[in-house]
């Protein structure tokens, strides 16, 4: 019953303290205990305002490693602190295979940065996003091509090489020189 109480304080203090240390150690807790039951709560706190908060709260979500969190996460990859997009990119890795699908969605997000950040994810996702970088490359951000090629190339299968060198072709001399 201890234990049990312990973490309906922990959840209420990741949501409700209003000292920002109190919530940051409060989601640094609920990462150690690894209960799936603070998924929820810590996915909220992402969109706490302050970034430390966020940090840690993304942090927790990769020791936890359920899948509940892969949507959250792929929104963390927007966040304008670097910290929280490096640890949520981290925490979707370790959720494995099924953050794959996640990620290979977040590619055809509207937002740019989070098409940017799920194709930097997903350069080390193997064979299985070979198709959807290959798609990435034809996005308006430069910044998604140059990832989705540099996942192509680290995947290193013979087939997005042809296609990256084609692709490469059509777009010397573009106007935005990159």
């Amino acid at each position: 019953m201890h234990a049990e109480q312990n973490i309906e304080e922990l959840v209420r203090d990741v949501l409700h303290a209003k000292d920002t240390f109190v919530r940051e150690g409060a989601a640094q807790s609920l990462g150690r205990i690894g209960d799936p039951r603070a998924v929820a709560p810590l996915s909220a706190a992402l969109r706490d305002g302050n970034w430390q908060v966020r940090w840690q709260a993304a942090e927790a979500l990769g020791i936890i490693s359920d899948m509940k969190a892969a949507i959250p996460l792929i929104g963390a990859l927007n966040d304008r602190e670097q910290r929280v997009r490096q640890s949520a990119a981290a925490s979707l890795r370790a959720l494995g295979e099924p953050a794959i699908s996640a990620l290979i969605e977040a590619l055809k997000n509207y937002d740019w940065n989070i098409r940017y950040e799920a194709a930097h994810v997903l350069r080390s996702a193997g064979e299985r996003a070979i198709a959807p970088l290959i798609h990435a490359l034809k996005s308006d951000e430069w910044s998604v091509r140059r990832d989705a090629a540099d996942g192509l190339g680290k995947i290193g299968d013979r087939m997005p090489c042809r296609i990256l060198f084609k692709r490469c072709t059509m777009l010397i001399g573009s106007s935005d020189g990159r």
